[in-house]
């Protein structure tokens, strides 16, 4: 049901307006139910959708090293629902380092584990629904990163030399049925690994050489064989992504790349490297994409240049800015809500000084609730946007007058908004 009284309306505004200052939007980090117990470090979140196209919600998944999330014990994963976590089966017997969804809908976890469900799986493991299962032998060692290529194989990156009697030097691709090598792979260690636009593969770690070729800490996966990125890196490449333009970022212990200097963080764009600004003063994890653009670093570090910035940043384009205050402690793994919102999740026990339990979420200030125009300010065009609304004409894309989402457009819904454009967002 619908109540529309444009007089009355109108005077309720009047009155509710009175004495009351223009709010702005504030962006903040916020505790949310999180993980403990164990080491208590989160590592890798990703969004899962247990069934397709079926009713079911897409499901938050995070994992790392912890022994309960949101106080239900679970063995270092666990699936966030929007208002309870609950565990994966019976979980892992060590640590998981990333993780990442098949087009089949499977979800695959790695990291450093012998064990899902308590059944024998060294290092990587499929979920299907209701358990985990190995991908084949799995690898032999450490497995830090994995991407899924256009064509739908995983790739999966770490210490790792064989799965059973195949050998895989590092890096190796997964076909849905069996392991098989990337060239002769890396002579160490990869760290991370993300799949370009054109299909290609790029590798991080710690290794001179690929496919026999100098690389220098990063290279390209071609198809066929590794090579050179623009002279790489004078030392390690911990984390990779893509930015909004489409170019590879990587980010280290690295103070050059290619010929260029750059501080822990650099572009790799039209065929070589830059630095992205004054760069950050010890490594970054991870990275992200906000909607409007900007990229998001977590990470180690606690300045660019001198502007303090605690383990997590953001680049605007031209400029590293800090996120509030941050956190003490180092953030690894990041991941963008259906709304917008940013979850950072790592080894911290504090966001912008409040207490949280690894994990906090960035309220960024378009979401605002009140701000129902979308233009990153709350204030009477809100009002005027929501008004017109109320009363049957146009809503902005995307909104709905029933503000307080019981199904009926009334005053109530009204009540609602009045009361979030008073509230801070």
């Amino acid at each position: 049901m619908r109540v529309s009284n444009t007089a009355l309306l109108a005077s309720l505004l009047s009155a509710s307006l009175s004495g009351v200052s223009l709010a702005q939007c504030a962006s903040s980090w916020h505790a949310m139910p999180g993980v403990t117990g164990g080491t208590t470090s989160l590592s890798a979140m990703t969004w899962w959708d247990p069934d397709g196209e079926d009713p079911l919600p897409t499901l938050l998944i995070a994992a790392g090293e912890f022994t309960a999330a949101g106080g239900v014990p679970c063995n270092n994963i666990a699936a966030w629902n929007g208002s309870s976590w609950a565990p994966l089966g019976l979980g892992f017997n060590g640590s998981i380092d990333s993780l990442a969804v098949l087009p089949n809908g499977q979800l695959v976890a790695s990291g450093v584990f012998t064990q899902a469900d308590g059944q024998p799986c060294n290092n990587i493991a499929a979920w299907n629904g209701s358990a985990w299962r190995s991908l084949g032998d799995g690898l032999n060692n450490a497995t830090y990163a994995l991407t899924v290529t256009q064509s739908g194989d995983l790739i999966a990156g770490g210490f790792f030399t064989a799965s059973g009697a195949t050998p895989l030097n590092r890096v190796a691709r997964w076909d849905g049925t069996s392991w098989h090598a990337m060239g002769t792979g890396t002579t160490g260690g990869v760290y991370a690994l993300v799949t370009l636009p054109s299909g290609d593969v790029v590798a991080g770690g710690i290794f001179q050489t690929a496919s026999g070729h100098i690389v220098r800490n990063v290279a390209r996966w071609d198809g066929t064989v590794w090579n050179a990125m623009g002279g790489g890196a004078n030392s390690s490449v911990l984390s990779l992504g893509i930015d909004s333009h489409g170019d590879v970022i990587a980010g280290g212990q690295f103070t050059f790349m290619g010929s260029s200097g750059a501080s822990r963080v650099a572009r790799w764009s039209g065929g070589a490297w830059s630095p992205i600004g004054l760069g950050l003063n010890a490594q970054p994890l991870v990275f992200a994409n906000m909607p409007n653009g900007d990229l998001i670093a977590g990470g180690h570090f606690w300045y660019s240049g001198v502007t303090g910035m605690s383990k997590i940043a953001r680049w605007d384009g031209s400029t590293w800015n800090p996120m509030g205050q941050g956190m003490e402690q180092y953030v690894m793994s990041l991941a963008l809500t259906p709304k917008g919102d940013l979850l950072a999740g790592g080894g911290f026990v504090t966001a912008d000084g409040l207490p949280v339990e690894s994990l906090a979420v960035w309220n960024a200030c378009t979401f605002c609730p009140a701000d129902f125009d979308a233009d990153g300010t709350v204030d009477f065009f809100d009002y005027d946007a929501y008004v017109n609304c109320f009363e049957g004409l146009t809503c902005p894309p995307g909104k709905t007058a029933d503000f307080d989402a019981d199904g009926t457009v009334d005053f109530f819904d009204y009540d609602a908004f009045v009361v979030a454009f008073e509230s801070p967002c």
